[in-house]
């Protein structure tokens, strides 16, 4: 139940704290961390979705019932016209109340139904605002011609969206008159899996694609009345639809968990390749690297050693994406994914604790390197309690990766849209071992 809950924290903390962190955004977001930490150190996980079915289902309604409320409230401001939106968020409302019914979801049309709606709501969306005015799209574009014109685009630079205001958004030296002297500061694989997109038109199509995709793995996963559930709370999240539209990419990073999820509870032999994926598509994952430890992995012996295995051949496949591209310049690629990040200033706009306390201190600000003692603290209590279970290591990766975002200079809801990501796959697997029918 606390991971459950958690959702519904950190799902309000995000909705309400879109461009800056507000007072409730502050106060959701330590819940969310509190209950976080609280399912990490249960003992007993799994225990209680057995049990309490029916608890599950009611706290479930209620938390969809509050994303859909907030969805609404952003009817007036989001690019797809007004009656538009509300006629497909209205068709999803009993879509969605269908799942919840015992019988009726063997038919699978409601889940079909969800998936059809989020699909129309995404790509108007995406239709609907060509341009968001924010670098990470701009620089997505100018990245992705570059490398279809034969260009490294690690190796350039990037255009400044912000004008006058850009010292705010970049650290000192990294601007020069209308360039940020800095390449595409994502891993390739990021560009790589935006390429569909891209050929589509725009490379946001990607991320609805890869959002859906989770959906499937998340229902997969439980093919019944609570894999219906967290497909739900995936697809329908307070952000979802303002993650596309600004064209953030962590909803990849959200796919490769889950895909290694599904493959560790199924002990499957390629569980290796979406953990390999994972660690390539955002920096922050290596945050998971040692929590492989959690992991399931070997059909016959499940061992630290099998985990170790596990573990080289992620790293492996990390390698064999990420190489081809760094061996070009390596020089630019680590300025562009590491010096660029440590560069940044602290953004006290952030869901954060140095934001929160750069708020009630009037302007005081917090060590930057307050967050990786936190991660280490972190990493420690999740592996104290270690349990080896498809769910640990989402739970795991959602509590260590929020600690992670939760101490930094910088702290942004699409960061958190991945932690939400990593909540809602560790509740579908945790409700599998559990057995809730």
């Amino acid at each position: 139940m606390p991971i459950l809950l958690a959702i519904g924290a950190l799902g309000t903390a995000v909705a309400v704290s879109h461009w800056t962190a507000t007072p409730t955004g502050f106060a959701c977001g330590a819940l969310a961390l509190l209950l976080s930490l609280a399912a990490v150190l249960d003992s007993k996980w799994g225990e209680g979705i057995a049990v309490r079915p029916r608890t599950l289902v009611i706290v479930a309604a209620g938390l969809l019932a509050g994303f859909f409320w907030l969805l609404f409230q952003e009817a007036r401001s989001v690019a797809i016209p007004f009656s538009w939106y509300v006629a497909l968020l209205g068709a999803a409302v009993p879509c969605v109340a269908l799942l919840f019914a015992d019988g009726i979801i063997s038919g699978r049309w409601p889940v079909a139904g969800v998936f059809i709606i989020y699909l129309a709501l995404g790509i108007l969306m995406i239709a609907r605002a060509p341009s968001p005015p924010i670098d990470v799209w701009a620089w997505h574009r100018e990245a992705l011609d570059a490398l279809f014109s034969g260009r490294n685009p690690y190796a350039m630079t990037m255009p400044n969206v912000y004008g006058a205001l850009s010292s705010q958004y970049y650290g000192p030296g990294l601007v020069a008159g209308d360039r940020v002297l800095v390449g595409f500061q994502y891993p390739p694989l990021s560009l790589f899996l935006a390429i569909p997109g891209y050929l589509l038109g725009d490379y946001r199509y990607s991320l609805l694609i890869a959002g859906a995709v989770t959906g499937v793995f998340l229902y997969l996963a439980r093919p019944a009345r609570v894999g219906a559930i967290a497909t739900a709370l995936w697809l329908f999240s307070p952000i979802a639809f303002f993650v596309i539209e600004f064209g953030w990419t962590d909803s990849f990073a959200v796919l490769f968990l889950t895909m290694t999820a599904f493959a560790a509870s199924r002990r499957a032999r390629w569980t290796f390749v979406p953990l390999g994926l994972l660690f390539a598509a955002k920096q922050y994952a290596v945050l998971a690297a040692p929590l492989v430890l959690l992991l399931p992995a070997g059909k016959v012996v499940d061992s630290a050693g099998s985990r170790l295995r596990l573990l080289l051949e992620a790293a492996g496949v990390a390698f064999a994406v990420t190489a081809p591209m760094f061996l070009l310049d390596p020089a630019a690629m680590i300025r562009d994914l590491i010096t660029f990040h440590v560069l940044q200033p602290f953004r006290p706009e952030s869901l954060s604790i140095p934001g929160w306390w750069h708020g009630i201190s009037q302007g005081g600000e917090l060590p930057g390197w307050l967050c990786f003692v936190a991660i280490v603290a972190a990493t420690f209590v999740a592996l104290w309690r270690r349990r080896v279970t498809a769910f640990a290591f989402p739970l795991a990766t959602a509590f260590v990766v929020m600690v992670f975002f939760a101490f930094a200079k910088q702290g942004f809801v699409n960061y958190y849209h991945f932690v939400f990501g990593a909540l809602v796959t560790a509740f579908v697997f945790a409700a599998e071992e559990g057995g809730e029918q």
